[in-house]
């Protein structure tokens, strides 16, 4: 496991502060869809619900990523996590919140994709100072070595990562299999203490070559992004918007004629805080890191090597969202899910025939109907998850937090990942 300490907080007066925290990104993605017109088949799946109601140890998190790391092997990641116990349905005094944690999970049927046999080990960061335990990867020792371009984001030891991002397991330029994680690094704001203090700050690239290896023996390679902006940086300049990358990832493997084989990077331009456009840009597969090698999706203009040439492929967007190819009645289909972005507790669904779109309309999937049960609660986070999937279904993940610290403490069912089923043949009929 990599050197992972992170600052953490470690008692209710100071864990309230930070796990708050997440909500600024739900909060300032907010912006009404007004397009939802249907509502497709869709249930919920409590046997992977189940999977995560635990009472000692990760009790709890959002993000909720997975990334399909062959032969069974499923390796997740989430951001703000619970560690600790919880009684009577409460998170106990002993309980801390740290910024991101992980899992490996192991087993899988790959025909039945039953989660009940499989085994699940979560993953956080060493012991901090005080004994209490911390993230399972913080932004140090970023890579200065090769291609890779440094950016203008400086970094600072109380930053941290949040998991917004996808993860791929690609080949490198000799054929061997990397772990490719897109991570959003975010900073507290100078002098500001307050559940608001913090703001983006950029974002990295982590490869890990030995992920074949028990997590403990990874070795964590981590690239600073200079095509993210952070919050920081754009309010500089009134040419530059907040960016962040990664939020999907498609490799186009297709070597027609010689062709270079591309990975379709997905990011989020933040023209204001209720106005986030989904941009897209293309690195050589073999080396995302090499920041150098991206193009921009621009439009008319096809493909170029400038950030501020991309083009808005979708607006209404969230800060997380998943994108996945799939085959649906022998036709290739690009599937986006996202949560609304109005607090509504809704999921969409989006589709297109090419990665650069057009897209459609958002349709709404599904309806989180609990979160009304429950004070401030609501539904956010959305993503897919295809190596989980049954076939002819796709398995869809979200969580319900609140507005009221108290009721997440008092509270352990919310704050944890929750699952739906959509029935794939039903996708298709509201594509482009």
């Amino acid at each position: 496991m990599p050197k992972m300490i992170l600052q953490s907080v470690n008692r209710f007066s100071k864990i309230r502060v930070r796990s708050v925290g997440i909500l600024l990104l739900t909060l300032a993605a907010l912006l009404c869809v007004s397009s939802c017109t249907s509502h497709m088949a869709s249930t919920p799946d409590p046997a992977w619900d189940r999977l995560f109601h635990r009472a000692d140890g990760w009790t709890g998190a959002d993000g909720v990523q997975t990334v399909d790391l062959g032969n069974g092997r499923i390796f997740w990641l989430f951001g703000d996590t619970w560690i600790g116990s919880v009684r009577n349905g409460n998170h106990t005094s002993n309980s801390v919140l740290v910024n991101n944690s992980a899992a490996l999970q192991t087993g899988l049927d790959l025909k039945t994709k039953d989660p009940a046999s499989t085994r699940i080990d979560f993953l956080w960061g060493q012991a901090d100072s005080q004994g209490n335990p911390s993230a399972w990867i913080k932004p140090e020792n970023t890579a200065k070595a090769g291609n890779s371009q440094l950016s203008n984001n400086p970094i600072d030891s109380s930053d941290w990562y949040w998991p917004t991002g996808d993860g791929i397991v690609l080949p490198d330029a000799d054929d061997r299999n990397r772990l490719i994680l897109f991570l959003s690094r975010i900073a507290r704001r100078m002098g500001d203490l307050g559940v608001w203090g913090f703001q983006g700050a950029g974002g990295s690239i982590v490869i890990i070559s030995n992920y074949d290896l028990p997590p403990a023996e990874w070795m964590v390679m981590t690239y600073d992004n200079p095509h993210s902006i952070g919050m920081k940086q754009a309010n500089a300049d009134p040419a530059r918007f907040e960016t962040t990358w990664g939020m999907a990832l498609i490799a186009d493997e297709k070597r027609e004629n010689g062709a270079t084989p591309y990975l379709f990077i997905y990011g989020i331009r933040e023209k204001s805080s209720i106005n986030k456009e989904m941009i897209l840009a293309r690195s050589p597969m073999t080396s995302p890191e090499r920041h150098d090698t991206w193009e921009f999706y621009a439009g008319n203009q096809g493909w170029s090597p400038h950030l501020s040439d991309a083009v808005s492929l979708a607006d209404a967007m969230v800060n997380e969202f998943s994108i996945d190819r799939l085959t649906i009645h022998d036709r290739e289909v690009f599937v986006l899910i996202q949560s609304d972005n109005a607090f509504n507790n809704q999921i969409f669904l989006r589709t297109a025939y090419h990665p650069e779109g057009p897209w459609s309309q958002p349709v709404m999937i599904f309806d989180a109907a609990e979160a009304r049960n429950c004070k401030g609660c609501f539904a956010y986070a959305a993503k897919s998850h295809t190596a989980l999937s049954r076939e002819g279904e796709l398995l869809v993940s979200y969580v319900i937090n609140s507005t009221d610290f108290d009721v997440m403490v008092n509270d352990a069912d919310i704050y944890r990942p929750r699952f739906i089923r959509v029935l794939l043949d039903r996708i298709i009929s509201h594509a482009r």
